[in-house]
């Protein structure tokens, strides 16, 4: 088959995206960012792959590497979705106010949804900065489920934001 200079850049970013993907979970595989080239980045991931899934180290894509990529990129990405664990690890550690980034964003998420069902938990902004207001929503989700009315987010408080928003999910 004969393919144009631009569907062979295409069928080379696609490969290449998939080995982008498949190097977030297997860290063997180098992280390569799709150009639609197949360079010396492209070739050395190439044979990084092969050696890591017992085929031919050459650094080529012939059918077989190829479809060992589809697989193992469809046995990674098409699994059960992956749970994202992002409340801060540290001992003891509590998020308040003035407090920014992703777990501020996800608590103010998880506010505003439940605001939607309980309406004395007060309507809050997606932020990512932990201002009064979201102080205010956690106190009212903590009074509603009896744990210390303290505004903060510590890990108790965070469990429990993840328990009554995976059981309204299952509802």
């Amino acid at each position: 088959m004969i393919f144009s200079e631009m569907q062979k850049r295409e069928h080379i970013n696609e490969l290449q995206r998939y080995l982008h993907d498949i190097s977030y979970y297997d860290p063997n595989i180098p992280r390569i960012i799709p150009d639609g080239i197949y360079g010396t980045e492209t070739s050395d991931a190439v044979r990084a792959f092969q050696r890591q899934y017992g085929l031919i180290d050459n650094g080529e894509t012939n059918p077989a590497t190829w479809m060992m990529i589809v697989e193992v990129y469809r046995n990674f990405v098409e699994t059960l979705a992956q749970s994202l664990d992002i409340f801060p690890r540290e001992i003891g550690r509590i998020i308040s106010v003035g407090d920014k980034g992703l777990p501020v964003l996800v608590i103010q998420s998880i506010l505003l949804t439940l605001s939607q069902e309980y309406p004395n938990i007060p309507e809050v902004s997606i932020t990512g900065t932990y201002d009064a207001r979201t102080a205010r929503a956690v106190k009212a989700f903590q009074e509603i489920t009896g744990l210390p009315q303290t505004g903060n987010v510590d890990r108790v408080t965070w469990n429990m934001l993840a328990a009554v928003t995976a059981a309204e999910l299952n509802q």
